[in-house]
């Protein structure tokens, strides 16, 4: 009895393992392929959802789109499933890109006279007068129509044309285009002033260079792009005990980080009450984004009304709003918007090809371009922002196989539990002959 009960003992134990085995080797192949799938090349039909985007300019050869609250509710909290593509003769291709901030940079133009122009052996100079009330500027641009020269550029601004100060003395100006390759610039930068009179210098080896006219500008460098959305009020409640009122808002995307919220009250005209800003993915699970003061004084003296509030939303949908009211009446607020930085999506582009943003797909990865490394320089050439369409399911759209892991989950658990009710069997039969023993 004990070698007929060993021996079955082992004949279970083989099945298990082999059991083990067999359910192993069945998951394997298809969860390798998802995984190789992934590292391969791009592949359209993976991607649930797509953009199309708008042709614009192509001339500078880059562009740039701006993500919208629905791309970033669709795509991946860090942004890893985004795929810039082209379609070229049928074709659909991955394209390389970067994800960059962008900001605006005002350009103003100033009314200018050329008043003195000078040309020796060694040098070319010319002054140029801005009009008695001349605005802010802080660059130029020579028009000549010369080729193939590298000049230094000297800038000196004065109010009465006699007494000079210098404002840049590290200036270049160049043109390599005569061979057909190369680059052509003719701009200057030099410290924001609003000087009467300017006068350019132009020194370096070869002919001199002819200053036919000069354009002066006022480049502004703007903060980075501002987007805002209203809110939609979920629900309004008072908490009696603690004298204050509880909002409930929703944005109505995922994955959008607003950096604060902007308050319209309509009474009463003076108040000034602590508030403070929870979110959450659920409505269930609140996290601390933020607090401050909401504050308006109707006195034609006092400083302009305080109704934004700087908050943290780590990219949550749904937010509390806890505003302390005291024994005073609750704020009448009209409308609560969200603010956000949107980034945007550099990529190279052609005018013959048409171009699409590919989103939503779980399983892919980061993926890693030279571009990275170049879209600073890139930035700096002002490439034109596209128009992007809302997205759309992709047609071509393949789920992902599902492991036979997931498909038969209940396998290994079924087969332990018959091994382990066998076993229990034997053990049970077992114990007589041993109590007798």
């Amino acid at each position: 009895m004990k070698c007929r009960s060993l021996i079955f003992l082992n004949m279970i134990l083989t099945a298990a393992i082999l059991a083990t085995t067999i359910y192993s080797t069945m998951a394997a192949p298809v969860e390798a392929a998802a995984t190789a799938s992934v590292e391969a090349a791009f592949a359209p039909d993976m991607w649930q959802k797509y953009c199309l985007i708008e042709q614009g300019d192509t001339a500078k050869g880059y562009a740039l789109i701006e993500l919208t609250p629905a791309i970033y509710s669709l795509a991946s909290s860090d942004l890893r499933d985004l795929r810039a593509a082209a379609l070229k003769d049928g074709r659909i291709e991955e394209l390389p890109y970067d994800v960059v901030s962008y900001g605006q940079t005002i350009v103003q133009k100033s009314p200018v006279a050329v008043i003195n122009r000078g040309v020796n052996k060694t040098k070319s100079t010319a002054t140029v007068f801005l009009g008695e009330n001349a605005g802010l500027h802080n660059h130029l641009e020579i028009r000549t129509a010369d080729k193939d020269f590298i000049k230094q550029a000297a800038i000196e601004g004065s109010d009465d044309g006699v007494d000079w100060v210098q404002l840049d003395s590290s200036g270049t100006i160049a043109d390599v285009t005569a061979y057909g390759d190369g680059f052509r610039r003719t701009g200057v930068n030099y410290s924001q002033t609003n000087y009467r009179f300017l006068r350019i210098t132009l020194t370096g080896a070869g002919d001199p260079v002819s200053i036919e006219g000069v354009d002066i500008l006022f480049k502004n460098q703007q903060k980075a792009v501002e987007r805002s959305i209203k809110l939609q009020v979920v629900s309004l409640k008072t908490i009696k005990k603690s004298k204050a009122e509880s909002i409930i808002l929703t944005s109505g995307f995922n994955n959008l980080k607003l950096h604060s919220l902007e308050f319209s009250v309509v009474e009463p005209a003076d108040f000034s009450r602590d508030v403070s800003v929870f979110v959450s993915q659920d409505k269930e699970n609140w996290v601390f984004a933020g607090e401050g003061k909401l504050e308006m004084l109707s006195l034609p003296q006092s400083k302009q009304p305080n109704l934004i509030l700087p908050i943290d939303s780590q990219g949550y949908p749904y937010f509390e709003v806890l505003i302390s009211n005291g024994d005073n009446p609750p704020l009448k607020i009209s409308e609560v918007k969200g603010s956000y930085t949107p980034d945007y999506v550099l990529f190279p582009c052609q005018k013959k090809d048409s171009f699409r943003l590919y989103l939503s797909n779980k399983s892919a990865n980061a993926p890693k371009y030279d571009l990275v490394n170049l879209s600073k320089k890139i930035m700096a050439a002002s490439p034109p922002v596209w128009h992007i369409t809302n997205p759309k399911d992709n047609p071509s759209y393949k789920a992902a196989p599902v492991p036979e892991s997931e498909q038969h989950n209940w396998l290994l658990p079924g087969i332990l539990a018959i091994m382990a009710a066998a076993l229990a069997f034997l053990i049970i039969k077992s114990l007589p002959h041993v109590m007798k023993r």
